[in-house]
């Protein structure tokens, strides 16, 4: 599967949006208590309701409207997942420079609605070069398609 351009180019990126969101978000808490002086309670409740909530509506968001762009020409699909991706870094950007909490968490509300646009698609594009490749038959005995 390496062979096939699309699904080494996902693998890439989908390692690297990992390996950054992953410690963006381990490292969150620290930030928000030490820099906005939260308590762990506060934090937990805090990033547990962007995460679920908001992180919910924009992955519900960005797969209805892949849904209905992708009619007029499917490459929407990748191109709606490249524009949470660069629409994330103005957002992660101010979120570290604002001082004040409210407008932080306002922040990080969009934060979480534009990082969830790129959820829906990494996926679903792996399991259909999957079934592209091998076929439907094979990839559903291999136990890989969902």
């Amino acid at each position: 599967m390496w062979k096939v351009r699309s699904i080494r180019h996902l693998t890439i990126g989908a390692a690297l949006a990992g390996f950054t969101g992953y410690g963006f978000v381990l490292w969150m808490p620290t930030f928000l208590i030490r820099s906005h002086g939260l308590s762990l309670t506060e934090v937990g409740l805090v990033l547990a309701l962007m995460s679920g909530i908001v992180g919910g509506i924009g992955t519900f968001t960005a797969g209805r409207l892949a849904d209905v762009l992708a009619r007029r020409d499917e490459r929407w699909r990748a191109w709606l997942v490249a524009a949470g991706k660069a629409g994330y870094v103005p957002f992660l950007v101010a979120f570290f420079m604002v001082d004040n909490l409210t407008l932080a968490l306002l922040v990080l509300a969009f934060l979480n609605l534009w990082c969830a646009y790129h959820y829906f698609r990494a996926g679903a594009t792996l399991r259909e070069d999957q079934i592209a490749i091998n076929g439907p038959a094979q990839t559903a005995l291999s136990g890989t398609a969902a």
